[in-house]
């Protein structure tokens, strides 16, 4: 049996609370309690949304030279 997963679009969209339709969030939520795979890609989105969150910094790469 092929599972069909969440995309990242909805998982991004659960993740940041910008889910409006009850039907929608219902549906992912139960999609959830029975994919583990989408369970970690949610939670790895979570992760560098908090992160992103808790330090805006760290998301850019001061290793590079400055574009000119």
């Amino acid at each position: 049996m092929e599972t069909t997963h969440l995309s990242d679009n909805d998982l991004e969209r659960y993740v940041t609370g910008l889910i409006h339709y009850d039907a929608e969030l219902v549906w992912i939520e139960q999609h959830l309690h029975s994919c583990p795979e989408c369970v970690d890609r949610m939670e790895n989105m979570q992760d560098s949304a908090d992160h992103l969150q808790a330090d805006p910094r760290s998301m850019t790469d001061d290793d590079d030279p400055p574009v000119r």
